[in-house]
This record gives C-alpha cells, structure tokens and sequence, in this order.
C-alpha cells in the first residue's frame, strides 16, 4: 500500500474533520473511500464530478497551488522543471 500526504487550507480540514466526525469516522478513512469513490467510476462520470469539483471556484486553491507548485519544483530529482510559468 502506498501513503500520500495531501497539503490543505486550514477551512477545508476543519470541514473534513467535521464531516468524519458526523459519520463516525476518521478523515484519512473519509479521503480514502472518497478516492475510492472516484476511482471506481466510469471515466465519463469521474471527470463530471471532477469537472464540477473544479467549477466550485475557491480562493484559496490559487495560492496553495502555488505553494504546492514551488516546493514541487524545489524537491524535484531532475534538472528538468516539472511546470511552466
């Protein structure tokens, strides 16, 4: 089994916790069957959700993206950078 650490805005876990909580789980097992979820969809309706997931504009994503995007840059392994500017 692989593990993946996924960095989130501070709103985004509370809500993820609370959301876990109500259902009677832990958030790493809510993230994992909703991954599942997806997964296991016909490709034609997992890039709907996906595309509905991404209409749901958020202010934040842009600067975590950016984040994310600069320390994926800086532990890359190989000259050759991983995004365009």
């Amino acid at each position: 089994m692989t593990t993946i650490t996924v960095a989130l805005p501070d709103d985004r876990m509370l809500k993820l916790k609370e959301m876990a909580s109500r259902l009677g789980v832990v958030p790493e097992e809510l993230v994992r069957v909703s991954i599942e979820e997806l997964l296991t969809r016909p490709e034609a309706s997992a890039l709907g959700l996906v595309n509905q997931w991404l209409a749901e504009e958020s202010h934040d994503d842009e600067q975590v993206w950016a984040r994310d995007k600069a320390a994926i840059e800086e532990n890359r392994l190989s000259d050759r950078r991983r995004f365009r500017d």
